[in-house]
């Protein structure tokens, strides 16, 4: 009887360790996308780096607002992805030195806007914008055509999952990367994007959006077929706020470059945050200058 006992006993001490910790762990949805150049790219290693400068599109709240966030420290999120970008095999570099890509990157949440306008056979941009962290461009564009005209009687299912992951608000962090070398001449190709994202109910959002970061590097640079939803370790919140080793903002070799930097992260910056449609204007797209 002891024994069944003891049995018993362990049994439930195992299943709640198990439950605490698939609790304490924060379910990501990736999203990872390369263009044609992109994918000629030979991908990074810690012994064969690629160089970057890194610039920071700020921080995104879309939709309908709610009080008390805590976001992360600009700061903190630019020493998380710094930390996630070495691991993956990219080496910032600053002027005069030239690099090989330029990363902007946004972090922030997202939320459905009830205040935003509609227009009639056209999708929303706050909802495209929820849908394009969640699925992949070619489902993006089937959520278009889905609101060009008359509803179809059947929805395909990777279209019906991605409309059912957009209704939650979420958290997210999206890295974009650019062919450096174009600068000079006011171009810029997208060579490849990362969205990695989790609801809003995950918990804090400087917890969510540095476990995010922290869980990155093995989808930087790669294409993903579908979206890909692991299971991630939660970050630490006692050390979200650490600044130790943070690579300082880039610098640019002319104000020029510096300047067209700025007004493609602004465009990307709206894009992300719903307030614009990339399929209406002439911003950078994979492959597109």
């Amino acid at each position: 009887m002891k024994n069944i006992s003891r049995l018993v006993l362990t049994s439930f001490l195992f299943t709640s360790l198990v439950v605490a910790s698939r609790a304490s762990d924060v379910d990501m949805t990736v999203v990872a996308e390369q263009s044609t150049p992109g994918a000629k790219l030979a991908h990074p290693s810690p012994t064969q780096p690629a160089t970057y400068v890194a610039y920071d599109g700020g921080y995104i709240e879309a939709g309908d607002p709610v009080a008390g966030e805590k976001p992360p420290t600009p700061s903190a999120v630019r020493h998380a992805l710094a930390a996630a970008l070495a691991s993956a095999g990219y080496q910032p570099v600053n002027a005069p030195a030239a690099p090989s890509l330029l990363l902007i990157y946004h972090w922030g949440a997202i939320r459905h806007d009830s205040y935003r306008p509609r227009i009639p056979f056209r999708i929303d941009t706050n909802l495209r914008a929820r849908i394009a962290l969640v699925a992949t461009p070619r489902v993006v564009r089937k959520a278009e055509d889905f609101f060009r005209g008359p509803k179809p009687a059947y929805t395909e299912p990777d279209l019906r999952d991605a409309f059912d992951l957009a209704k939650d608000p979420r958290y997210f962090v999206i890295v974009s990367a650019y062919d450096y070398s174009e600068l000079d001449h006011q171009q810029a190709t997208l060579l490849w994007r990362a969205r990695f994202s989790a609801q809003e109910n995950s918990g804090a959002m400087d917890e969510v959006l540095i476990s995010l970061i922290d869980a990155s590097p093995s989808y930087l640079g790669r294409q993903l077929s579908r979206p890909e939803h692991p299971a991630i370790p939660r970050a630490n919140a006692a050390e979200v706020s650490s600044t130790a080793n943070s690579p300082l903002p880039p610098e640019f070799a002319n104000a020029a470059i510096a300047e067209f930097v700025h007004t493609l992260a602004l465009n990307e910056h709206d894009e992300f945050a719903g307030l614009r449609d990339p399929e209406f204007d002439h911003g950078a797209s994979p492959g597109k200058k």
